[in-house]
C-alpha cells in the first residue's frame, strides 16, 4: 500500500533541508573568512579611493574599480568602523545569499527537491564560490543579485503564471548589480529580457511587453544614475571594471599604474586621510 502524500510534512521537510544547507554555508564561510588574510591586493585599492571620497575628494570616484565597495569603505570610515571587516561580511552576507538563491532557482526550474538541495551543497562547499565569499571583491555581491533576479523570475510551485511585479524587481536587482559588475549587469538583464521576449511570443501574451518595458526602465533608474555620477567626478563615461575598459576601448586608466606605490593620483588621495 502507497503511503499517502502529505503536503504539509514534504514543505516542512524541504524548509528544513533548505535551513539546514544556508547554515552550513554561512558556517563554512566564517570559518574560512576567519583565516582568510591577507585579503586581495584590490581590496587597498578600495579602502583608498573609499576614504578619499568619504573625506572629500571626487577623485575617490573611481571608474577603473567597482564603486560598490568604494561606497561601502566611504560608508563605514564615515561612521567610524573598520572597512576592511565590513567588506569582508559584505561578501560573506553575499555568499550565503547565493547559496539559498541558487537552491530557489534550481528547484523552481525543475520541481525537484533533491536536485536544488545537490545544487546549494555543491555551491555551499565549492572552493572557488568560498573564495569569492571571503576576499571581499564584488563577483559574489552580483553573483548573489544575479541569481536573486533568476529566482524571483520564475514562478513558484502550483502556479505558471509569470507576475509582472518579479520581472521589476529583477530590474531592480540587476540595477544594483551595476553597483559591482557594471557591464555584466547590462548583459544579465539583456538575457533575462530575451528569455521573456520568447516567452511572450511563444505564449501569445502580447501584454509582456509592456512589463518587460517597465523592468528596462527599472533597471535604467538604477543603474544610469551611476553612470552619470561617474561622469562628472572622474570626466569619462565608461562604467567601472577593467572589462569595460576594453569594451568602450577606454584606457585612460593604466592598470599597472594603479598598482604603483608613487602615482599621482594615489598622492593626491594621501592629502584626503
Amino acid at each position: 500500500m502507497m503511503p499517502e502524500y502529505d503536503e504539509k510534512q514534504t514543505w516542512a521537510t524541504r524548509r528544513t533541508t533548505f535551513l539546514l544547507v544556508v547554515l552550513l554555508a554561512a558556517v563554512v564561510r566564517v570559518w574560512v573568512g576567519w583565516d582568510a588574510d591577507p585579503l586581495d591586493l584590490d581590496v587597498g585599492h578600495f579602502v583608498r579611493y573609499g576614504k578619499a571620497l568619504a573625506n572629500g575628494n571626487p577623485s575617490g570616484f573611481s571608474h577603473h574599480w567597482s564603486l560598490g565597495p568604494i561606497l561601502l569603505t566611504a560608508l563605514t570610515h564615515r561612521l567610524g568602523l573598520d572597512p576592511l571587516f565590513w567588506l569582508q561580511l559584505s561578501t560573506i552576507i553575499a555568499g550565503v545569499v547565493a547559496v539559498g538563491a541558487c537552491m530557489v532557482m534550481v528547484y523552481r526550474l525543475c520541481r525537484i527537491w533533491s536536485v536544488a538541495l545537490l545544487a546549494g551543497l555543491l555551491m555551499s562547499c565549492n572552493p572557488s564560490m568560498l573564495v569569492y565569499s571571503v576576499n571581499s571583491m564584488g563577483e559574489m555581491p552580483f553573483i548573489a543579485l544575479m541569481l536573486l533576479a533568476a529566482a524571483i523570475q520564475l514562478p513558484p510551485e502550483g502556479t505558471t503564471r509569470h507576475h509582472p511585479g518579479r520581472f521589476l524587481s529583477a530590474g531592480a536587482l540587476l540595477g544594483l548589480g551595476y553597483l559591482y559588475r557594471p557591464i555584466e549587469s547590462y548583459l544579465a538583464f539583456g538575457l533575462l529580457g530575451l528569455w521573456q521576449l520568447h516567452y511572450a511570443w511563444t505564449s501569445r501574451a502580447f501584454s509582456r511587453l509592456l512589463w518587460i518595458g517597465l523592468g528596462a526602465a527599472v533597471f535604467i533608474s538604477f543603474s544610469m544614475p551611476q553612470t552619470v555620477v561617474t561622469k562628472i567626478r572622474t570626466g569619462v563615461w565608461s562604467p567601472s571594471t577593467k572589462f569595460s575598459m576594453l569594451v568602450y576601448r577606454d584606457f585612460g586608466t593604466d592598470s599597472k599604474a594603479m598598482y604603483g606605490l608613487n602615482t599621482p593620483l594615489q598622492e593626491e588621495q594621501r592629502r584626503y586621510q
